[in-house]
C-alpha cells in the first residue's frame, strides 16, 4: 500500500521583468501524455513558435546534426507549416574535457537551427511526438492575434537574440518529459493560472 500518490507540483519565482514557473512530474505515469497536456493548455487558440537548435543536443547524441536537421525541416514541409533553416556556430564547452575530445573529430564545426510556426490546431499529440525532442527545443507562445511570421523572420536575421523572450513571447517554454520538467517564462500568465493548470492534471492523471 502506497503512503502516499506523487502530483504534478509547481515552484514560482517573481523577477523583476517576468514571472518563472517549473512544473515537476517526474515520477509519474504517462510523462509524456501530462507534457503534451501542459502544452495544449499554455498553447490554449495561440500559435507556437519553435525552435530547434543542435547546440542544445546531449553530447552523448552521436548523430550527424546536418542530416537530423535537414531530415527535420523536411518534415516541417510536409506538414506546410512555415519554417527557416540556417547554420549557426557551434558552441563547444570548453571547460569540459569529453566535450572537447568529441569535436576534434568532428569535421563540420556548424550547429544547425531549424525554426518553424506551428499553428494552434495542428499542435497534436502526433506532431508534439513527431517534432519536440526531448531536448534541444525551445517554445514560444505567439501573444494573442500574433500569427508569428514576424518573429520567425526575427529568428531568421538574428534580430531576436536582441530581444527579451518574455517581450516577444505570451510564453517561452522548455520542456523535457525524460525528467519530467518544464519552464515557463512569461510576462502574461498568472500564479492563478498555472495553480489551475496544475489542478486540473492532477483531476485528469489521478
Amino acid at each position: 500500500m502506497k503512503l502516499f500518490k506523487k502530483k504534478v507540483k509547481y515552484t514560482h519565482q517573481d523577477v523583476r521583468s517576468h514571472r518563472e514557473f517549473v512544473i515537476q512530474y517526474y515520477g509519474l505515469d504517462n510523462l509524456e501524455e501530462i507534457r503534451y497536456k501542459i502544452l495544449k493548455t499554455l498553447i490554449g487558440d495561440n500559435n507556437l513558435l519553435v525552435q530547434l537548435d543542435t547546440n542544445l543536443f546531449a553530447m552523448s547524441d552521436r548523430i550527424n546534426e546536418k542530416e537530423y536537421i535537414e531530415h527535420r525541416a523536411q518534415l516541417v514541409e510536409n506538414y506546410g507549416f512555415p519554417y527557416r533553416l540556417k547554420k549557426i556556430p557551434k558552441i563547444v564547452n570548453r571547460d569540459n574535457i569529453f566535450a572537447r575530445l568529441l569535436s576534434l573529430g568532428d569535421k563540420d564545426q556548424s550547429a544547425y537551427l531549424l525554426a518553424f510556426i506551428m499553428p494552434a490546431d495542428k499542435v497534436t499529440r502526433e506532431t508534439v511526438d513527431t517534432f519536440f525532442p526531448h531536448h534541444g527545443v525551445s517554445l514560444g507562445v505567439c501573444k494573442d492575434g500574433d500569427d508569428g511570421e514576424e518573429i520567425l523572420e526575427w529568428i531568421y536575421s538574428g534580430i531576436i537574440e536582441d530581444k527579451a523572450p518574455w517581450d516577444v513571447y505570451k510564453a517561452e517554454v522548455f520542456d523535457n518529459p525524460f525528467i519530467g520538467h518544464t519552464m515557463i517564462k512569461t510576462k502574461v500568465l498568472t500564479k492563478d493560472f498555472i495553480q489551475q493548470m496544475v489542478k486540473d492534471l492532477n483531476e485528469s492523471f489521478s
